[in-house]
């Protein structure tokens, strides 16, 4: 066979004599992997709504108080800590406070 240029590619005048391939072995059927699939999805669905439907328990003053001892000096780190992540955690408690700047005051509420 002659190119634009008039180059020959050897063997391209030959025709096309390699024997075909032997087949691809059969995939196994779809449907297996799929009642399989569905197998392991029941239990997982039921484990989630379970664990979704779930009520966090209450917590006592005690158990809140507990959790701060073991904290540490919870005081300390709120006192180094940005202001926007102090924000972010007293909006997640529902904390909020009110600045009197005439009397340089600061009143914290609880919302609940």
């Amino acid at each position: 066979m002659t190119d634009a240029h008039g180059s020959t590619t050897p063997g391209s005048d030959s025709p096309n004599t390699a024997t075909p391939s032997t087949a691809a072995p059969t995939p196994p059927p779809v449907t297996g992997w799929n009642a399989e699939a569905a197998e392991q999805e029941r239990p997982a669905a039921s484990d989630l709504q379970a664990a979704t439907a779930a009520v966090a328990p209450q917590l006592t003053v005690d158990d809140v108080l507990a959790t701060v001892a073991e904290l540490g000096n919870l005081t300390g780190v709120l006192s180094t800590a940005e202001p926007s992540d102090r924000a972010q955690l007293y909006e997640a408690l529902g904390v909020t406070g009110t600045y009197a700047d005439t009397r340089n005051a600061c009143w914290r509420s609880l919302s609940t």
